[in-house]
C-alpha cells in the first residue's frame, strides 16, 4: 500500500506487500490506515500506521471483514462481515481488539456494504441490500420435421 500527497508529493510505500491489501481508509486523526488484509481464504481487517510499518491484524476470523467507517474517536472501525452465510455489520476497537456485532441479518440473500460513522459517533448509515431472483420456463416451438 502505497501514500502520496496530492500536491505532487513523494510516493511513500506504507506496508511491504507481503499480503493482498485492499480499500484503505483513513483514521479521523489521519495518523492511521484501515484496510483489508486477505490472507489465506480469509479477509480481514488490518491497521498500519500511515507513516509505514508492519500491518496489526485486527480480525482473525474465517470469511470477509470488509473496512469503510471510523468512529469518531478513531478507537473502532465498522465493517460488512460474512460470518457463517450471513453479511452483518460489527465493529473492533483498535486499542483493544474487542468486536461487537451491530446487525442480526438472519437471510442469506441480504446483505450490507459501506457502513460510515456519523459525526456525533450516534448512527451509523450502510446500504442494505437483498439478492432476489426468479425462473423462468419458456416453451421452445418445435424444429422444422419434428
Amino acid at each position: 500500500m502505497y501514500v502520496r500527497q496530492i500536491a505532487g508529493g513523494m510516493t511513500k510505500a506504507v506496508t511491504d506487500g507481503a499480503w493482498s491489501e485492499r480499500y484503505p481508509v483513513w483514521s479521523p486523526d489521519s495518523r492511521t490506515i484501515a484496510f483489508e488484509l486477505k490472507k489465506d481464504d480469509a479477509t480481514n481487517v488490518a491497521v498500519v500506521a500511515a507513516s509505514g510499518g508492519a500491518p496489526r491484524p485486527l480480525t482473525t476470523a474465517p470469511g470477509e471483514s470488509w473496512p469503510y467507517g471510523w468512529s469518531p474517536d478513531g478507537d473502532k472501525i465498522v465493517f460488512a462481515a460474512l460470518r457463517a452465510g450471513l453479511w452483518n455489520l460489527w465493529w473492533v476497537s483498535v486499542t483493544s481488539g474487542e468486536s461487537r456485532q451491530l446487525t442480526r441479518n438472519a437471510s442469506a440473500n441480504t446483505f450490507v456494504r459501506y457502513p460510515a460513522w456519523s459525526p456525533k459517533g450516534d448512527r451509523i448509515a450502510y446500504e442494505l441490500g437483498t439478492v432476489t431472483g426468479n425462473i423462468w420456463i419458456a416453451q421452445l416451438p418445435s424444429a422444422p420435421g419434428e
